[in-house]
């Protein structure tokens, strides 16, 4: 089953219909003078001109298909399903989606200490945490993952697949007295 990570840049589809447009409206209407030192280049002529309104065809398909492709490409299609029996058979919930890639996320778990300001719903790193254990929720048996805290960014970025462990750390994690020293953009 074909899906779309991000469907609603779909409508830009319709902007394969410009070149088409621009093609129809920049056509000109030749008016025709017949000149008699002329007369033998018309067999010549004809030749030439079909070769043209080839290679004008041949452009514009060209062009429309580059604008629909690259539409397509920023929609990020993905197949979602399983290979059975040389059958494509979709299991929509809890499956097995065996088509779809692995990933790689890195956690970045800002421990500074101004991320003790507390808000009506909690305070800003516990709120951190549990966004943190809910990306890890997330993850299956095929996806990696590593966690970085701000106040020492420069330990090894080392991955894995126990994602108990960095549950575990992220549960133990306290603020830190450290300035944050990640680069700012």
């Amino acid at each position: 089953m074909l899906s779309f990570l991000n469907s609603i840049i779909l409508v830009a589809l319709a902007a394969g219909i410009i070149p088409l447009l621009i093609h129809l409206f920049t056509r000109r209407k030749l008016k025709k003078i017949d000149f008699s030192s002329l007369w033998f280049l018309k067999a010549l002529e004809k030749t030439k001109i079909k070769q043209v309104r080839l290679h004008n065809l041949l452009l514009l398909i060209l062009r429309i298909l580059i604008i629909l492709l690259t539409v397509l490409a920023f929609a990020r299609p993905a197949l979602k399903g399983t290979l059975s029996q040389g059958k494509l058979s979709a299991k929509i919930l809890g499956g097995d989606f065996s088509s779809t890639g692995s990933s790689s996320v890195v956690i970045i778990l800002d421990d500074s200490y101004s991320m003790g300001l507390e808000t009506k719903t909690g305070g800003l790193f516990e709120l951190a945490k549990k966004k943190a254990k809910e990306i890890l929720s997330f993850l299956t048996e095929k996806d990696e993952a590593s966690l970085i805290f701000l106040s020492s960014p420069t330990e090894t970025l080392n991955f894995t697949i126990d994602f108990k462990e960095l549950s575990d750390r992220i549960e133990k994690a306290k603020l830190s007295y450290f300035n944050s020293t990640f680069p700012k953009l």
